[in-house]
């Protein structure tokens, strides 16, 4: 069961063009690193015909030339065959990004490797790792993969879209009875991202919409402002809180629980 297409998959994009500068602009000016390594786990074609927005590995290229650096390098991964041959087509006059075919979990045992080749230390280089599967399937997500990269990489920060509205059609349909239960044995829930990121500290924002997508943010750095600046909230607030209801509930139960939990705390505060 596959995640829609349009607006929302355009903000998702946006949401994901602006990380990427923010993060390529912190390692430039605050940290000084000239290299930035990023890996694109789920990258499809690069280009989305039905939303008719670029895809994430050109907003990553993109994203890299406002941040000031355009010598970024990006290395692709598409499972799907043609797709990945498009992407190749459409990078192939871009000497920093690299396109592949394949499985992303074979993939992310190549990163250390990948950095090791291109003269840096993997437990000392910059980057990001883009994680974006399509649907609710498992097998779409490298479990260990993730956790091991976290070790060997550490300064490799993970963005995790999480599919919630694919998600919650599978299991809506299994509470009405329209699918079996075991198709929800093969969702993954929300709350089991610190343990598949693998990362120190979290952060989670949603489209300015509060619609269908979800953006987790994995670092071992506390360096994340939680304001409205950024759109992220910490993983274990009040407002992440919120947004992981909202991936697994509807909305407007989600909405309510949240404003309960904002009452009871004003009504606290009133009584002292």
């Amino acid at each position: 069961m596959r995640q829609g297409q349009g607006r929302h998959t355009a903000n998702k994009i946006a949401g994901f063009e602006a990380f990427f500068t923010q993060n390529m602009a912190v390692v430039k000016h605050a940290i000084g690193s000239p290299t930035y390594f990023h890996f694109d786990l789920n990258a499809g074609c690069g280009f989305n015909e039905i939303a008719g927005c670029i895809g994430s590995p050109l907003a990553f290229r993109e994203a890299a030339v406002k941040a000031g650096m355009p010598n970024a390098l990006c290395f692709c991964c598409e499972l799907d065959t043609d797709a990945a041959i498009e992407l190749q087509r459409r990078t192939e006059g871009d000497s920093y990004t690299f396109a592949t075919q394949g499985r992303n979990q074979d993939f992310i045992e190549m990163i250390p490797e990948i950095i090791r080749q291109h003269g840096q230390d993997p437990s000392t280089a910059f980057g990001s790792i883009l994680v974006d599967p399509n649907d609710h399937r498992r097998d779409a997500i490298p479990y260990d993969g993730l956790r091991l990269l976290a070790q060997e990489c550490p300064r490799i920060d993970v963005l995790f879209h999480f599919p919630q509205l694919a998600m919650k059609r599978v299991t809506f349909a299994v509470a009405k009875g329209t699918l079996g239960e075991s198709a929800a044995e093969d969702c993954f829930d929300v709350d089991d991202l610190p343990q598949v990121i693998g990362k120190r500290h979290l952060w989670i924002k949603q489209t300015p919409d509060l619609g269908n997508f979800a953006i987790v943010v994995g670092r071992n750095t506390d360096n994340v402002n939680d304001d409205r600046r950024t759109g992220l909230a910490r993983w274990d607030s009040e407002r992440g809180l919120w947004y992981r209801e909202r991936c697994k509930m509807k909305v407007e139960d989600a909405d309510r629980r949240h404003q309960e939990r904002i009452d009871r705390k004003n009504g606290q505060g009133r009584l002292w």
